[in-house]
């Protein structure tokens, strides 16, 4: 059939001939008319921009001569006929003159231009007033000339393009219907041989078209199908949403199988009487149901993985503090038995010791989010003046402690102890951020609303919900933080610094939690972090501990020489001080490894041997004992540590480790390992004498 016999195909080519044959008498008028304008318009402006140009610099050499001579200067005419006859930056000659104010000619050049000309005109100065202006003229005859050409030519070309638009649209036409048709034809081919399952239906819901895939899902061919109704062939039950447009199904076939399918339908819009209907697309996901039941078998494998991993750090974390805690009771309690006499101040630092014991088990449990507190009404504005104030006194002089605080905050229902440990926590971490060089801890605490309608959320994206908090925020301008480590930062016993040393964050966070409140964080590397902690008016909770034991004690056994003791358990060192200084031995005390670095080399030819802790801040224990050994490899060093020998020994090589002692360990353990290694030194330098 011609395509012009369809009635609704012969409208369409009238109506697309009538466009194009307006659309080429306007593309034919602009071009006629917008070419040679726009040719003539960009060739005046690049006149005015040399006659700008050239009158600038030749009123600057005209106003020289102002300047020299400025009551004589309007006679100086062949100095001004010189400067005027200089040649021009383009390459046709131009009209130049000079006149006074009044409009009198004093100079001008040899050269009249031909009509009709163009002119540019610019003042010259005489000490911020005008005297004078230079005149530039110049012919533009053949510009005027090669406009009219160009607009024959355009008017030419017009016409040319006019008779294009109209002559070949129909051809046009027919070829793009031709290439529309095989479009089509392609399209139905590629419904046919795709992998997901396609049904077209009409208006009247009978399927109109389906392709390989969906005959081999439902069991059924096309001939059969074509002509159905949707709900004889397509046999779905149990749909639920998914996506958005996506629904899953149990599809069941004509011999009774079932398949998990997702489908996806689109209504076809109705711009004709034979348009409308329905597409429907959908896939087999039931190989993919199955294994996204087994991903999550294996995600919650993972996690319940990633948990014992944590435990596991929780574990060994606490098994060190727990060990310097036993240490400490341990080495009390010989000295209860070496010297009854003290029994009672003994006792009194046990029952610290056990206290600390007990506040680390209360850190475990606000880590856990369940601490039990005593609730109280808390006055954070006192709490944290105080708190501000004693740490002015203990923390680095380069850490400057700033206070912006609002008096009218509520008070907070709570326990004081463990909020004020978390005021603690928080500044004492920004001051450490801030390193060795001079910073500054803003430390504010205001009344803050969270108003409903607006989305707070904390350092996890959960959601705070609305009201009225007391809000406290500590910011310092330090090192800063990257995503790793803020996501780490409430991990137990994670640092940056240094293994061991406490629930740290992650009890503040429990503490918070348990409190009901929130928490939220902000750092950047390098640009420093924010704290921001919102405790409900009427919700706090926490513990406080504080510890500190000075030893004495003597033992039969003597000895003598210097001993570098490095431990950063401060109880215990000056447990293990006092039983060396009793026993005969000079001691020297560091906290890390960096401090016992300094002292060695200080007083290295003193210093008989080494008894060193493994966990410690700035520098551990592997670290001092490679660097002590780099200064002096044959020096004694003995090891005193809570993790085992096996994971020290998995670092160090057992032959160069001149003792090894786990903590916690009793007196005569020390002494016996103590003894080895220095009737060992005895035995390779006789000649000393008794050490």
């Amino acid at each position: 059939m011609p395509i012009n016999s369809h009635p609704v195909q012969s409208q369409s080519v009238t109506s697309i001939t009538r466009l194009m044959s307006v659309i080429g008498v306007v593309t034919a008028s602009v071009i006629a008319v917008t070419i040679p304008s726009a040719y003539y318009i960009i060739k005046l402006a690049e006149i005015n921009q040399v006659h700008n140009l050239e009158a600038s610099f030749l009123a600057k050499n005209i106003e020289s001569i102002i300047q020299a001579r400025p009551d004589m200067w309007e006679y100086e005419s062949i100095r001004l006929k010189e400067i005027l006859s200089r040649p021009s930056i383009s390459t046709e000659e131009d009209e130049r003159e000079v006149r006074t104010e009044a409009g009198k000619l004093i100079s001008k050049n040899d050269y009249t231009a031909v009509t009709p000309t163009v002119s540019y005109s610019t003042p010259i100065f005489d000490s911020g007033r005008s005297v004078g202006s230079i005149i530039i003229r110049s012919s533009i005859r053949s510009q005027l000339i090669n406009t009219v050409l160009l607009g024959i030519f355009s008017s030419f070309l017009g016409t040319l393009i006019f008779y294009i638009f109209r002559i070949y649209p129909l051809r046009k036409l027919e070829n793009t219907l031709r290439d529309l048709q095989r479009e089509r034809d392609k399209s139905e081919k590629t419904l046919y041989a795709i992998g997901d399952g396609v049904i077209v239906v009409d208006q009247q819901n009978n399927i109109r078209f389906i392709n390989r895939a969906a005959e081999s899902l439902i069991g059924i061919n096309r001939f059969e199908a074509v002509g159905h109704q949707l709900e004889e062939v397509y046999l779905l039950r149990q749909g639920k949403e998914n996506k958005i447009g996506e629904k899953e199904y149990t599809l069941t076939t004509r011999v009774g199988n079932e398949y998990a399918v997702e489908e996806v339908r689109t209504s076809f819009d109705d711009m004709a009487p034979d348009s409308g209907g329905v597409v429907i697309v959908f896939r087999d996901i039931t190989e993919r149901k199955l294994l996204r039941e087994e991903f999550y078998k294996l995600e919650q494998q993972f996690h319940q993985a990633q948990k014992l991993e944590s435990l596991g750090v929780l574990a060994g974390g606490i098994a060190h503090d727990f060990n310097n805690i036993l240490a400490i009771i341990q080495g009390y309690c010989g000295l209860i038995r070496m010297d009854y006499t003290t029994t009672e101040y003994d006792i009194i630092q046990i029952e610290r010791a056990v206290e600390r014991a007990a506040e680390l088990c209360s850190q475990m449990l606000a880590y856990a989010g369940k601490a039990q507190f005593a609730k109280s009404l808390v006055d954070m504005p006192t709490m944290v003046e105080e708190i501000a104030s004693m740490l002015r006194s203990t923390l680095p002089q380069n850490a400057v402690i700033k206070l912006d605080i609002c008096r009218n905050i509520p008070s907070v229902v709570g326990d004081a102890s463990q909020l004020r440990q978390v005021v603690m926590n928080l500044i004492i971490n920004a001051s450490e951020a801030i390193g060795n060089g001079q910073g500054e801890v803003l430390v504010v605490l205001a009344k803050t609303t969270l108003v409903s309608g607006k989305t707070y959320k904390d350092y996890n994206g959960k959601a705070i919900p609305p009201g009225t908090y007391v809000s406290l925020e500590v910011t310092d301008n330090g090192c800063g933080m990257d995503d790793d480590t803020k996501w780490r930062i409430f991990e137990p016993f994670y640092t940056t610094k240094f293994t061991g040393r406490g629930l740290g964050m992650s009890a503040v966070l429990g503490i918070i939690s348990s409190h009901y409140g929130a928490l939220q964080l902000f750092s950047q590397l390098g640009e420093g972090t924010t704290f921001k902690v919102f405790l409900p008016a009427e919700i706090s909770d926490a513990m406080e501990h504080e510890e500190q034991i000075q030893p004495a004690l003597s033992a039969p056994w003597r000895g003598n020489g210097t001993i570098l003791v490095v431990e950063d358990e401060e109880q215990v060192l000056l447990i293990v001080a006092t039983i060396l200084k009793n026993r005969g031995f000079t001691v020297i005390t560091a906290t890390n490894g960096l401090e016992a670095l300094e002292l060695y080399q200080k007083h290295a030819d003193d210093i008989l041997l080494v008894v060193t802790d493994i966990g410690m801040p700035i520098m551990d224990g592997y670290e001092l004992f490679r660097e002590l050994k780099k200064l002096r490899p044959e020096l004694p060093i003995i090891i005193s540590s809570g993790f085992g020998e096996t994971v020290v020994t998995a670092r160090i090589n057992r032959e160069d480790i001149a003792g090894f002692i786990s903590k916690p360990y009793k007196f005569d353990q020390l002494w016996e390992v103590l003894k080895s290694v220095v009737d060992k030194l005895a035995d390779h330098h006789p000649d000393d004498g008794p050490l």
